[in-house]
């Protein structure tokens, strides 16, 4: 999906399914437009690729690639 709106007003329409931020889907989650459905959750490992420039990068740079 390219973007989370468009996800939103395809599942909304009933043409999709899928996970959602809760802020986004909270007032439809309300109004009933949307429906929550529990699933048992697997925790996925994929590789993450980060590349950087390293005559730009900044201390906080240094400190994100440090952390993941």
């Amino acid at each position: 999906m390219f973007d989370f709106k468009t996800k939103l007003e395809l599942q909304i329409s009933g043409l999709g399914c899928g996970y959602l931020p809760r802020y986004l889907a909270q007032r439809f989650l309300e109004s009933g437009a949307l429906i929550e459905k529990k699933v048992v959750a697997q925790i996925v490992y994929e590789p993450v690729w980060v590349g950087w420039n390293e005559q730009t990068a900044g201390l906080a740079s240094g400190w994100w690639r440090d952390e993941i």
